[in-house]
């Protein structure tokens, strides 16, 4: 009888055990390692990815702290060197952020004088919140130069070639608007067809960005060569 009670006792340890680590293999283990891309792109290794989960999600930090992986560890740093390393990684990112909204928001600062010239071409209630709105922070209408180009309709190359130099300053930034001027003695006829050939754009001459017209009564504009630029402050 004592014999066949050690022998059920040994069939419950061993079947206890082996439930035991049924129930061990069935939980689902989550595998916290980063991706390669995100640990380079944040400089970081794994042990730090590591740590930033853990001050993330078991400490107060994960309350206050709500930014990116580099904060976390620059904030909670436990030597100088560490709080040193992270806020250098910090300013480095932010630097290089700078330059590219910098760049692109140049690239849309041209883009938009080519097609519109210098008017009112972007609403920058639209862009709150946004980081380009910072980089495009300076108002659209501003003080700038006025072109005047002096042609007549029988100046087309090498009006032509100085046309183009000025729309050139206007798509860059350097000119403000452009006046082609013409002698008094052409028709509004003559002065369309002059634009018509030089390709003048029609959308900046619709917004007043350039401006056709004819010497104007009492202002000293008699030039005698052709074609001739002058320019002045506004």
């Amino acid at each position: 009888m004592q014999m066949i009670k050690r022998l059920f006792l040994m069939l419950a340890v061993s079947f206890s055990t082996f439930a035991a680590d049924e129930n061990v293999t069935a939980f689902e283990v989550k595998d916290y390692k980063a991706d390669k891309q995100f640990l380079e792109s944040w400089s970081l290794t794994q042990e730090e990815y590591d740590r930033y989960l853990f001050l993330k999600n078991n400490t107060p930090r994960g309350y206050y702290t709500k930014s990116h992986p580099l904060f976390y560890l620059g904030i909670e740093a436990r030597t100088e060197e560490e709080r040193k390393k992270y806020a250098r990684l910090i300013a480095q990112m932010e630097f290089e952020n700078f330059e590219k909204v910098q760049s692109f928001s140049k690239e849309i600062q041209k883009q938009s004088l080519a097609l519109y010239g210098n008017g009112d071409i972007l609403d920058l209630e639209s862009l709150k919140d946004d980081p380009v709105e910072k980089a495009l922070s300076t108002p659209s209408k501003k003080v700038g130069f006025v072109s005047f180009l002096y042609v007549t309709k029988s100046c087309i190359k090498p009006c032509e070639q100085a046309l183009k130099e000025e729309i050139s300053k206007l798509v860059s930034g350097e000119s403000a608007q452009l006046h082609i001027i013409f002698p008094k003695n052409h028709s509004e006829q003559d002065i369309n067809r002059w634009a018509f050939i030089n390709k003048v754009p029609v959308e900046l001459n619709n917004r007043n960005v350039i401006l056709l017209r004819s010497v104007r009564e009492g202002d000293d504009e008699s030039i005698t060569k052709f074609p001739t630029v002058t320019s002045k402050l506004i």
